[in-house]
C-alpha cells in the first residue's frame, strides 16, 4: 500500500469517526439494508404469485417437497426389491365378438 493510501484511509477513518461511524455502526447499517432488500425481495414474490399470506407459501413449498421425497424414497426402495426378485407376468385377454351394427 503506498503512503497516499494510507494517509488517505487514515483520514477517512477520522472522518467517520468524527461523525460517528465505527465499525459496529456500518456493520448495523448493512445488516438493515440486506433486511429490507430481503423483504422486498420476498414481497414481490409473494405479489407475484397472487398469493399475500407467507404461512400457506411456506406450506404449499414444504409440502411439494415432502411429496417428492418420499415419491423418491419409495420408488427407489421398489426398484431395489424388484431388482433382487425373480417374477414374471402373464397377461391373457379374453373377448367376445359384437355384431356390428350398421
Amino acid at each position: 500500500m503506498k503512503v497516499e493510501e494510507m494517509v488517505l484511509r487514515s483520514e477517512i477513518r477520522q472522518m467517520l469517526n468524527e461523525v460517528g461511524f465505527n465499525r459496529k455502526t456500518i456493520k448495523q447499517l448493512v445488516k438493515e439494508s440486506i433486511d429490507d432488500i430481503v423483504k422486498n425481495q420476498v414481497n414481490q414474490v409473494l405479489m407475484e404469485r397472487k398469493e399475500n399470506n407467507l404461512e400457506e407459501v411456506v406450506s404449499n413449498y414444504l409440502d411439494s417437497r415432502l411429496y417428492s421425497q418420499i415419491r423418491n424414497c419409495a420408488e427407489s426402495v421398489i426398484k431395489e426389491k424388484f431388482r433382487w426378485m425373480d417374477f414374471s407376468v402373464n397377461v391373457e385377454v379374453h373377448g367376445q365378438e359384437s355384431e356390428d351394427k350398421e
